[in-house]
C-alpha cells in the first residue's frame, strides 16, 4: 500500500497517540497498570518507521511526488521492499542525478556513488532520505563530529 508522506505522518502520530494515552491516563489517575505490552509495541514501531521505504516520482524537472510504502508492494513491475534505501522513478524527459555532498572530514566510504537516472527509468538509492530535492544545497553546515554527508537530487543539464 502506497500513501503520501502526509498520510504516513498522520498514521504514525495516531499510533503514537494510541500508545501514550494509557501512559498519560495512568499518570494522571495514578493507577497501577502493566506497561510491558506498550513498551514492546514502541520498540517495534521504531524500526518499522526507520526502514519504511520512500518513493520519489519525478514527473518533470523540479516537479515530484514523495510517497511512502506501508507494506511491500510492486510499482511498475519493481518490487518495493523494506530496507535502508529509497526508490527514485524518473518519469520526465530529462536525466536526473542523485549525488552525495561531503561537508568537513568525511571519507569516501561514507558516500553514495553518483547515480544518473535516465528518462523513464528508476534507481534504488542506498540512503534513507534525500536532503535536497531540486534545491541548491548549503555551502556549509554545522556538525559536531567534524563532517556530514547530504544527498542531493537534481536535473542533469
Amino acid at each position: 500500500m502506497i500513501v503520501s508522506t502526509t498520510v504516513y505522518i498522520i498514521i504514525m502520530c495516531s499510533i503514537a497517540a494510541l500508545l501514550f494515552t494509557p501512559l498519560i491516563a495512568g499518570y494522571i489517575l495514578k493507577k497501577e497498570f502493566k506497561l510491558a505490552p506498550i513498551w514492546i509495541f514502541c520498540a517495534l514501531l521504531a524500526p518499522i518507521n526507520w526502514y519504511t521505504p520512500s518513493i520519489i516520482t519525478v514527473s518533470d524537472c523540479g516537479v515530484y511526488n514523495k510517497d511512502v510504502t506501508l507494506f511491500p508492494t510492486t510499482v511498475n513491475g519493481i518490487d518495493i521492499k523494506y530496507g535502508k534505501h529509497l526508490y527514485v522513478f524518473n518519469k520526465s524527459t530529462t536525466p536526473i542525478v542523485v549525488q552525495d555532498i561531503a561537508y568537513g572530514n568525511v571519507s569516501d566510504s561514507d558516500r553514495v556513488p553518483l547515480t544518473t537516472i535516465a528518462p523513464e527509468n528508476f534507481a534504488t538509492v542506498n540512503t534513507v532520505k534525500i536532503d535536497y530535492i531540486f534545491e541548491q544545497p548549503d555551502k556549509s553546515i554545522s556538525s559536531k563530529s567534524g563532517g556530514a554527508v547530504k544527498t542531493v537530487l537534481f536535473c542533469k543539464n
